[in-house]
């Protein structure tokens, strides 16, 4: 008969992936003998354990945080639960956060429900898939955020115009950090963003600023940071 297991890649911390085995047989379809990384075959007995770690992970991350930043990084989180706003929001520094730190994680979306955390200004989505998502994900329309770290996530140009038209008009974002990414040109929406004051995009791919009508930004737009003048 046909076996469905699936297998934790780098440990109890890592993504899940679906295996599939034929009984007799010790081979996955899905091996590649190319890849080293340890693993560890899990069958439907014990996948609800690993989810349960990793929601215990998050849980203690939330009730630990201190001052006004949230640490959720490096969990390699697809996705954030469903109720993960509203956990925040119980523990009495969720009221007050200021800093989500969701670096280090394979994130490609956020829900609209991060909205509800309106003390938030900070958001660090650094090593991310962002560069992945098919569809308008919206990153900066949210109305409260001043400064978005976007850096290392893969972004081309037509991604990155799609997470500047979902804050179209964006009143309070002021520092836009988009590092490391393939980037051959600047999108003109981000002239969208009028209270823009610092733009990163160092180590990109950058070939013209052609884009860009310089004559409609803000006299406050003053510090447009390329790879050639900045280290990261």
């Amino acid at each position: 008969g046909n076996i469905d297991n699936y297998r934790v890649v780098g440990g109890v911390r890592g993504g899940i992936q679906k295996q599939h085995y034929t009984s007799g047989s010790s081979t996955s379809a899905a091996t590649n003998t190319a890849n080293t990384t340890p693993t560890i075959v899990l069958n439907r007995a014990t996948i609800a354990a690993v989810q349960s770690q990793l929601s215990d992970q998050i849980d203690f991350r939330i009730r630990d945080m201190t001052g006004t930043v949230l640490d959720m990084s490096h969990l390699s989180l697809t996705t954030l639960p469903v109720d993960f706003i509203d956990q925040v929001l119980t523990v009495p520094l969720g009221l007050t956060l200021i800093t989500l730190n969701l670096s280090n994680n394979n994130l490609t979306t956020l829900p609209i429900t991060v909205n509800n955390l309106t003390t938030l200004r900070i958001l660090n989505l650094t090593s991310n898939k962002l560069g992945t998502c098919s569809s308008e994900i919206g990153i900066c329309s949210l109305p409260h955020i001043t400064s978005i770290d976007i850096s290392k996530n893969d972004l081309t140009h037509n991604i990155l115009q799609l997470l500047l038209l979902g804050g179209k008009g964006t009143p309070q974002l002021m520092e836009l950090i988009a590092n490391n990414n393939p980037l051959r040109r600047v999108p003109l929406e981000l002239s969208y963003h009028y209270n823009l004051k610092t733009i990163r995009l160092c180590y990109c791919q950058l070939t013209t600023l052609d884009d860009i009508d310089f004559t409609v930004l803000p006299v406050s737009y003053t510090h447009l940071t390329l790879p050639t003048i900045c280290s990261v």
